[in-house]
């Protein structure tokens, strides 16, 4: 009866673990095209001749700049949701109701990361490099917050990470 048990018991883990195995495959695929979409725009030197004016300005701005940014935005969906989906199965599989908020957060905190680097066109010397100052702490800021609030919530639900863990 014990051997029927176990055998019960696997298979529950094993499902579990192909559920969490689905979104990370999804995610790498999606992260692999996306970044390869941008790399080719920011590396195809038609995209960066073409320009479009921006509405408001005498300025103008790059179809490379304009296609990167819609890539990036996708992007950082994808992160974000990929984090929300993960958390949630986390929380499922664990009974550990923290993990979701935790990956959510680490999610964001990385679409921030990809962010910052994906939108650096803005502050080239083309176009804005006046505001590559305020381009910085934006970002910074967007990052301390996120940071401290992942900290905040790690450090109020240790006992409850510890427990489920030990």
């Amino acid at each position: 009866m014990s051997q029927k048990t176990e055998a019960v018991g696997d298979t529950e883990q094993d499902d579990w673990y192909f559920d969490l195995a689905k979104p990370i495959v999804k995610f790498v695929v999606a992260v692999g095209v996306i970044v390869t979409l941008w790399w080719l725009v920011e590396n195809v030197q038609a995209a960066q001749e073409v320009t479009v004016p921006l509405p408001g300005t005498a300025e103008t701005i790059t179809m490379a700049g304009v296609i990167s940014s819609v890539l990036t935005v996708i992007l950082m969906i994808a992160i974000v949701a990929f984090a929300a989906s993960f958390g949630r199965i986390l929380h499922d599989g664990t009974d550990i109701s923290v993990l979701e908020s935790i990956s959510k957060l680490a999610g964001l905190g990385i679409a921030i990361i990809f962010a910052y680097w994906m939108f650096d066109w803005v502050i080239d010397e083309e176009h804005f490099s006046q505001y590559a100052a305020q381009y910085d702490i934006a970002f910074l800021i967007a990052g301390i917050v996120v940071v401290g609030w992942l900290g905040l919530v790690v450090y109020s639900n240790v006992d409850e990470i510890v427990e489920a863990l030990g």
